[in-house]
C-alpha cells in the first residue's frame, strides 16, 4: 500500500521554521491578546435596542476591567461612528473574565445596562445605547 504524505516544499518548511523563530522571541504566543469593538447610538426610543434611522453616538467612553477591577486599557472614547475599540496584552495561557462599562457625554445618560460581563473570548461587538438628557 502506498502512502499519500507529501513532504513540505523548502519554502513551506521556511515559513513554518520563521513563524516558530518569531514565536519564540516574543515569548508569546498569537494567544497573548484580547480585545473587542465597542459602539455607542442615541436611543430615541429608550428601548435599549439600535433600531433603523437611530444615529451613532460620538464621545461615549469605554473601558475594559478585569475581574478584579484592574483597568486594562485606559479609557476608550467612541468616534463619528460611535465606535472605539479595546485591545491589550495579557499574559499568556492566563484565562481571565473581563467587563466592559460605559460613561455617557455630556448630556446624555444610558438606556442600556452600564457594564457588561463579556467574559474571557476576544473579538466581541458590544453596544451602548444613550439618550439625551433634558
Amino acid at each position: 500500500m502506498k502512502s499519500h504524505v507529501r513532504k513540505a516544499s523548502p519554502l513551506h518548511a521556511i515559513l513554518l521554521a520563521l513563524v516558530a523563530v518569531a514565536t519564540g522571541l516574543s515569548g508569546c504566543s498569537a494567544d497573548c491578546g484580547w480585545g473587542c469593538k465597542v459602539q455607542a447610538f442615541v436611543d430615541g426610543n429608550a428601548n435599549g435596542k439600535w433600531d433603523d434611522g437611530e444615529q451613532p453616538l460620538v464621545g461615549a467612553k469605554f473601558r475594559a476591567v478585569d475581574f478584579q477591577g484592574r483597568n486594562q486599557d485606559g479609557t476608550q472614547t467612541s468616534d463619528s461612528n460611535g465606535t472605539a475599540s479595546i485591545s491589550f496584552f495579557i499574559a499568556c495561557n492566563q484565562t481571565n473574565e473581563f467587563s466592559v462599562s460605559a460613561q455617557p457625554p455630556d448630556g446624555y445618560s444610558l438606556t442600556t445596562p452600564e457594564r457588561v460581563l463579556v467574559g474571557s473570548e476576544s473579538g466581541k461587538t458590544i453596544t451602548f445605547g444613550f439618550i439625551r438628557t433634558k
